[in-house]
């Protein structure tokens, strides 16, 4: 599950989720969420642990081939044009 999606379900905004987290700020939140950045690996443990395991290590990673996917692409698409 995407951390957009399971702040959506839970209700929450990214001030309380970085609240929740702890030693980061909601700018780092909102990010993460937005696939903007990805957290480093201590911070996804910690993202798993608050999310009860619901945003795990594999959604990470299929986020993160997801957006080299699309970076891939637009080259690609704009040459095309």
């Amino acid at each position: 599950m995407r951390l957009l999606d399971y702040m959506r379900e839970e209700g929450l905004d990214d001030e309380a989720f970085a609240e929740r987290l702890g030693e980061c700020g909601p700018y780092a939140v909102k990010k993460w969420k937005y696939g903007e950045r990805e957290p480093d690996a201590s911070t996804i443990v910690r993202i798993e642990r608050a999310t009860g395991g619901r945003v795990g290590l594999t959604d990470w990673a299929a986020q993160s081939d997801a957006r080299k996917a699309k970076r891939v692409a637009a080259p690609a698409e704009g040459a095309a044009a």
